[in-house]
């Protein structure tokens, strides 16, 4: 289209610094809760994922998690080398396996999960709600039109 561009270049140019931005400035409010349980985000993400599907092999929570491979087998390899997981191979195909918690990853989850209520709760106060619903929709229609799969 013809002047689709001309008429917004600083803003498509400066999205992704400003996604990059915001990213950092919401993570960083949860860096201490993850460093005093010795955690990554990601750590903590792949533990949300396998307690939320079991099911999943490393293909699907490498899509769900948005980790490529390399990082997403260290993070396992971690996480289970710290009684946190569980890799149970596949019983129909030796090449696949899945990942479950363990009574100490659950246990875990538990513990860490409450220590963001305030954060949360914080936030909840800078932003009202008609904001957040309004980021969140847009945010949305920017992932659907990135990457059509990336909210399933």
């Amino acid at each position: 289209m013809p002047g689709l561009l001309e008429d917004r270049p600083s803003d498509l140019r400066r999205l992704p610094v400003l996604l990059h931005r915001a990213r950092e400035a919401f993570s960083v409010r949860f860096r201490d809760v993850f460093q005093e349980h010795d955690l990554t985000d990601q750590q903590w993400r792949i533990l949300l994922l396998i307690r939320s599907d079991p099911s999943s092999d490393i293909s699907d929570l490498g899509r769900r998690s948005f980790l490529l491979g390399p990082s997403l087998t260290r993070i396992l390899r971690s996480l289970a080398e710290r009684g946190l997981i569980l890799r149970r191979p596949d019983p129909e195909d030796a090449r696949r396996a899945f990942h479950e918690l363990t009574p100490k990853g659950a246990a875990l989850i538990d513990e860490v999960a409450p220590n963001f209520d305030p954060i949360y709760t914080d936030l909840a106060t800078r932003l009202d709600a008609e904001n957040l619903a309004r980021l969140t929709h847009e945010l949305e229609v920017l992932l659907r039109t990135l990457n059509p799969g990336a909210l399933d």
